[in-house]
């Protein structure tokens, strides 16, 4: 991605038109179609993959339904033969000459050109692919090349560089999310303090609302015996008024 980090293809080819971003930094992009790949990560793919247990290779000439377990891979010819098709396959002189590598050997084997027969140790970095001698002098002059061996020195230091970034954002994601930890451990405690105010505050307005209604009481008590005590000072001077 323009961004430089990696992503699924299929994961990216789910994501909404209106919504295409990084995964990782969220940064966007126009389209999955027109991203490029990333032959690094595929050809570490491929490393992995081939270290990894694979099914028995039958033999492509046996019998389909009855093929035997293979046990020869001849680069002349570029199939897989059981030691019986082996033998029947290159009986005559002429076959003989073909080169067989044993199946266990074959995954070791630097691959072959089809075209020409030989080993493919050089890679082709203009055209991201590997490549014999004579396919360098016939198809890629003046491309960048490098042998097979420089390219995997060079591939090598890159993982190992990649690995090196992938522990670096993990322990600053480690270190970010217990940052984060900190704070809303933070932010709880401070909730849960405005909490116990607010209950506080719930008290003493509840203890208020009290005392205001205590002193309400105690006024319209004042204000019943006050008037009480008008009323009789008033009967009072009213006797004194008819007595004379």
């Amino acid at each position: 991605m323009p961004c430089g980090h990696t992503s699924c293809f299929k994961c990216l080819k789910k994501l909404k038109p209106q919504a295409l971003n990084c995964p990782l930094c969220r940064n966007p992009f126009n389209s999955v179609d027109s991203l490029p790949k990333n032959f690094v990560i595929l050809q570490w793919m491929s490393s992995i993959n081939q270290n990894e247990p694979k099914p028995p290779i039958h033999c492509d000439n046996c019998d389909p339904n009855n093929a035997k377990v293979a046990a020869v891979w001849c680069k002349a010819c570029d199939a897989n033969y059981c030691e019986d098709c082996d033998g029947s396959v290159h009986a005559p002189r002429t076959l003989q000459r073909h080169e067989r590598v044993k199946m266990k050997d074959k995954a070791r084997k630097i691959e072959s050109c089809l075209s020409h027969f030989e080993e493919k140790k050089i890679f082709c970095s203009s055209c991201k692919v590997f490549v014999c001698g004579i396919c360098v002098v016939d198809h890629h002059k003046n491309h960048d090349t490098i042998s097979v061996f420089k390219y995997s020195d060079g591939l090598k230091d890159t993982l190992k560089e990649m690995v090196k970034g992938l522990v670096e954002k993990k322990d600053l994601v480690g270190d970010i999310e217990r940052d984060l930890d900190d704070q809303i451990k933070k932010k709880g405690d401070q909730i849960e303090g405005l909490r116990v105010e607010l209950r506080k505050l719930e008290e003493e307005l509840k203890t208020m609302e009290g005392e205001k209604k205590s002193c309400v009481e105690v006024i319209q008590k004042s204000e019943t015996t006050h008037l009480v005590l008008l009323k009789l000072i008033e009967d009072l001077s009213l006797g004194e008024l008819t007595n004379k």
